[in-house]
């Protein structure tokens, strides 16, 4: 359930009508087991009162702190003698707390390229006392040797990269071959905007996770979109056949992510705006305002402004960036190509 990002604990409250009962995942999880044939579980729960406590929640929270150990040892088990790279994905919030979600990327024992959530830090304001408390965990919690570590790669937003910079030149400091790198699953263009410590950006990159989620929430809003899509590339189908596609998967993780949303923002703001006055009723109450909130969003100055310079920035690295992702011979010729790269930047940055 956890890899497919179910949580236990059921729907969000704005998700469910008033009045309207709906049992939780785990409970959905427990029948489905039953209904498969698990007759001990079907024997255990016919015979119960509907309202029995089956544990507190003390011995809920010690269950999963066990099973929590023993997923984790059993994930780094092959980790322990190999080399091995630190990821840590971009800050969460859990009940009301920041925390830092940690993977491992390592070769196994059959050969194979793995990449493995480990756990959540709880996330530290102050750079330097971040920065003890991710090595003790990793080290002493966890038991990883660091000697193994050769790359560390941080998928922040931009308010909190220049801390883990912070992170990651200590980290350095003790062990020089934990290089700090680009994450392999992250778009270098992507990686780049996250790394700039302007809250701006932050903020537009956020709002762009909002709204492509906002779309994901049901088949019938991508539909709406699409619609809306239609109407304005009836001049060039072609690319609206291909911003159709693109609008179904995760987009803002591509390498042309900005590229992209200048390209959908019309689309983006009429459907957005459509949603929020529909007569018809279509959508419910919290649909049609979270629709409104986006679309003041993104059709203010600074968002705009930001997008379009991102945009044109990151052009000059797009290429480059997707290349050294791609296949061998991809990389190679990203390799050749990063000396033009660099005078091209270099130029720009002159200009400026």
């Amino acid at each position: 359930m956890g890899k497919q990002n179910i949580p236990l604990d059921g729907h969000e409250a704005d998700e469910i009508p008033e009045g309207l009962f709906t049992p939780d995942n785990f409970q959905a999880l427990l029948e489905c087991r039953i209904n498969s044939g698990e007759e001990v579980l079907r024997k255990r729960f016919e015979t119960t009162a509907v309202n029995t406590l089956f544990c507190s929640k003390t011995q809920q929270k010690q269950m999963l702190e066990i099973c929590e150990s023993c997923i984790r040892e059993e994930t780094l088990r092959e980790v322990r003698d190999s080399h091995f790279s630190i990821i840590t994905d971009d800050v969460v919030d859990i009940a009301g707390e920041e925390h830092l979600p940690v993977l491992v990327r390592f070769v196994n024992e059959a050969h194979n390229l793995r990449e493995e959530f480990v756990g959540f830090l709880p996330y530290e304001g102050d750079a330097e006392i971040l920065a003890v408390k991710f090595h003790t965990t990793i080290t002493e919690k966890w038991g990883l040797n660091m000697e193994y570590c050769r790359g560390q790669a941080y998928i922040v937003s931009s308010g909190f990269s220049s801390k883990m910079k912070v992170v990651a030149s200590r980290l350095l400091e003790k062990y020089p071959q934990a290089i700090y790198t680009l994450c392999s699953s992250c778009a270098l263009n992507m990686w780049l905007a996250k790394s700039v410590p302007v809250m701006g950006v932050s903020v537009a990159l956020g709002t762009i996770e909002e709204v492509c989620s906002f779309f994901h929430r049901s088949p019938q809003l991508l539909l709406e979109l699409e619609n809306v899509i239609s109407v304005l590339f009836q001049n060039n189908e072609e690319r609206g056949k291909e911003l159709k596609e693109i609008c179904h998967s995760q987009w803002t993780g591509r390498h042309d992510a900005f590229e992209i949303l200048v390209d959908l923002l019309q689309a983006l703001v009429l459907c957005l705006d459509g949603i929020n006055s529909d007569t018809n009723v279509r959508w419910n109450n919290y649909t049609a305002g979270r629709a409104f909130v986006l679309c003041s969003v993104i059709t203010d100055f600074d968002f705009i402004v930001t997008i379009v310079v991102l945009k044109n920035v990151l052009s000059f690295t797009r290429t480059f960036g997707k290349n050294l992702q791609g296949q061998t011979s991809d990389v190679f010729f990203a390799a050749s190509s990063l000396t033009a790269v660099l005078h091209s930047l270099n130029e720009v940055m002159e200009n400026i």
